[in-house]
């Protein structure tokens, strides 16, 4: 798989890039480092995180006050939102208990950066299966398309 070298979200989607990824990652570990991860987010990666033999969240915690990232309103108060916002349905309903036992597997941990406001974003993928007593030790860096 090649990645492209600019991610953009109109050319290239992130949904996309990372479903390709993950298609041919199953049994393997990821680490996330990012600001936020909601239901909808997890319903487009949902089948490639399924098969990942460990997943490792980090979520940049709630900064203290709306200025010190130039917003009005708290991360928490936003995906309550997002989620009052939209439509009842039944597939909402199942995406959301989808994404909470997802986040209880055995091979799931989620984590907060409390050091401070945490926006980058981080997508390490390994090609070593996940086993007990050890961390991750083979990183993978996917070939990135040149720029067109």
């Amino acid at each position: 798989m090649r990645i492209p070298y600019v991610v953009d979200n109109e050319t290239h989607r992130l949904a996309d890039v990372l479903n390709a990824v993950l298609a041919e990652h199953g049994g393997r570990a990821l680490d996330v480092a990012t600001a936020y991860f909601n239901v909808q987010g997890f319903r487009l990666l949902k089948d490639g995180l399924l098969g990942l033999g460990s997943f490792r969240l980090l979520l940049g915690d709630e900064p203290s006050e709306g200025a010190e990232v130039g917003l009005r309103f708290r991360a928490a108060s936003a995906l309550r939102g997002e989620l009052n916002a939209a439509p009842y349905s039944e597939e909402l309903l199942r995406a959301v208990e989808e994404l909470i036992a997802f986040l209880r597997r055995p091979n799931v941990a989620v984590r907060a950066y409390q050091g401070g406001f945490l926006h980058a974003k981080a997508y390490l993928f390994y090609g070593d299966p996940p086993a007990v007593g050890r961390d991750r030790l083979q990183p993978v860096a996917p070939s990135s398309a040149p720029a067109t």
